[in-house]
């Protein structure tokens, strides 16, 4: 029996050892954490095939703008391309989750629907500020200018807000 208490005994200070290991390790990497609705800053990152460059700059409040730089092999208008786009705007920009990366995943497929620079300009402008559609096909992309108007022509957004950030409530908003 005295064997046995003294295995559980080392049992649990190894327990509480690797516990401490774990919670100090999340604890450290909580701290490294940009803070909440911080603007990531992001320049010259991401080039690939497809993409020559990823930056960021602010848009008021919370609210950013992510310039994603096409290559010429990347303005070729295929789901596999936009993923790979997408891949590289996730590795450089912290942070993109529920609607915001809904929103923005959407404004860079549309952005690749018609990638010519006429249309697009040299960069796609991903803004954090466009509220995501519930059902993107090529006709609502088109109808709202790739998430810049709502579909009767209103401004999609509430920029400066940070509507699409999880937590942040609008200036405007009634809720406590």
């Amino acid at each position: 029996m005295t064997k046995r208490a003294t295995g559980v005994v080392r049992k649990s200070s190894t327990i509480a050892a690797l516990t401490a290991g774990i919670i100090t390790t999340c604890a450290a990497a909580i701290s490294l954490a940009p803070a909440a609705n911080a603007v990531p800053a992001v320049s010259n990152c991401g080039a690939n095939a497809f993409v020559a460059s990823i930056s960021t700059t602010p848009a008021g409040g919370p609210d950013y703008v992510i310039h994603l730089k096409p290559t010429l092999l990347g303005r070729q208008s295929n789901v596999r391309v936009v993923n790979d786009m997408w891949h590289q705007v996730q590795a450089c920009v912290p942070g993109l989750y529920g609607d915001l990366a809904d929103s923005i995943y959407q404004q860079l497929q549309c952005h690749q629907m018609v990638p010519l620079e006429a249309a697009t300009g040299a960069t796609y402008d991903l803004e954090t500020w466009r509220e995501k559609l519930p059902g993107p096909n090529p006709a609502s992309y088109g109808l709202t200018h790739c998430l810049n108007q709502n579909p009767d022509g209103s401004p999609n957004g509430n920029q400066g807000a940070g509507n699409n950030f999880p937590g942040y409530l609008d200036v405007n908003s009634t809720v406590g």
